[in-house]
């Protein structure tokens, strides 16, 4: 948007307006001058209206168009903002699930720490038993929570 536009033409305008009416003032004043003050109020009633309403009409119209300029710059102005924000809605949207993709990641790598981990345990307790250890039972006992520990988890 154009700020410094609307405002230099609205001076335009009103120096149009301000010089119609030193104009009339002038002319008004050389009628006075030449008629007496009964000429003054004579040529004020005369002209003065009709005057000022082309020069009410030239500043509506004015006003008019400047109005709409505004519109159309909104008009095209509010796309390109659109269109912005759907951007940035979008890249939003990818980090959200980039950031939900590293934090499945992890949570797979931890399961298979931990299913590693289970598994030397495991491992452990049938070397325990195949010794023939006092502590094969509980260790067979554990080793069978594990295997469900991985079936759940897996």
């Amino acid at each position: 948007m154009s700020n410094k536009s609307i405002p230099s033409e609205a001076i335009q305008v009103a120096n149009k307006v301000a010089q119609g009416v030193v104009d009339l003032a002038k002319d008004t004043a050389m009628i006075a001058l030449e008629q007496g003050t009964g000429g003054l109020v004579k040529k004020q009633t005369t002209n003065s209206p009709r005057q000022q309403n082309s020069t009410d009409n030239q500043v509506k119209k004015k006003i008019e168009e400047l109005q709409q300029r505004d519109k159309d710059l909104v008009n095209k102005e509010v796309p390109n903002l659109q269109w912005i924000l759907k951007q940035q809605e979008e890249q939003k949207q990818i980090l959200d699930k980039e950031k939900e993709e590293e934090k499945q990641e992890e949570i797979k790598k931890i399961q298979e720490e931990h299913a590693k981990k289970m598994e030397e345990h495991v491992s452990s307790a049938d070397a325990l038993a195949a010794t023939g250890s006092h502590k094969s039972a509980p260790d067979l006992f554990a080793r069978k929570n594990v295997e469900k520990q991985q079936k759940q988890g897996m």
